[in-house]
């Protein structure tokens, strides 16, 4: 039964090809950390500093998803055959336009008013307040 399951796996793995390839910007600087996710197989791939990813697929056709912070997302379709594929992915810069951001100095923190605001003593039956002197709670709620 051991040799059987050998002797699956290795002819599985047998037609698997590789895929490899890099991750580019428009100046062909690679762009370390893009992920390249392929869809029909639930699988991703990290490139390394230099860009570069690899991984295994079986023969058919994918759809895969390139990915990188500050660049546009890429959809690709690939056809793997019975032969290695080699990929060169080139990636958009993704603009960012963020809303004007004013820091202002205030005189007192916001939270201090809260803090300051009198809160009602749960379970009493009279209106006491928490930071009052003159009340007592001596009935509870009805």
């Amino acid at each position: 039964m051991l040799c059987l399951g050998v002797l699956l796996a290795s002819f599985v793995f047998a037609k698997a090809q590789n895929v490899s390839g890099r991750i580019l910007d428009t100046e062909n600087g690679p762009i370390p950390g893009a992920t390249l996710y392929v869809r029909e197989v639930m699988r991703g791939s990290v490139a390394d500093e230099e860009g570069a990813f690899q991984f295994y697929l079986s023969p058919g056709n994918y759809t895969c998803e390139v990915n990188s912070m500050g660049f546009e997302r890429k959809v690709i379709r690939i056809e793997v055959k019975d032969e290695p594929v080699a990929l060169v992915i080139i990636l958009e810069e993704k603009v960012y336009l963020l809303p004007e951001v004013t820091i202002a100095n205030s005189k007192e923190d916001p939270a201090y008013f809260i803090m300051r605001t009198p809160t009602p003593l749960s379970g009493c039956r009279r209106t006491c307040w928490r930071y009052s002197t003159r009340c007592s709670c001596s009935e509870p709620a009805r």
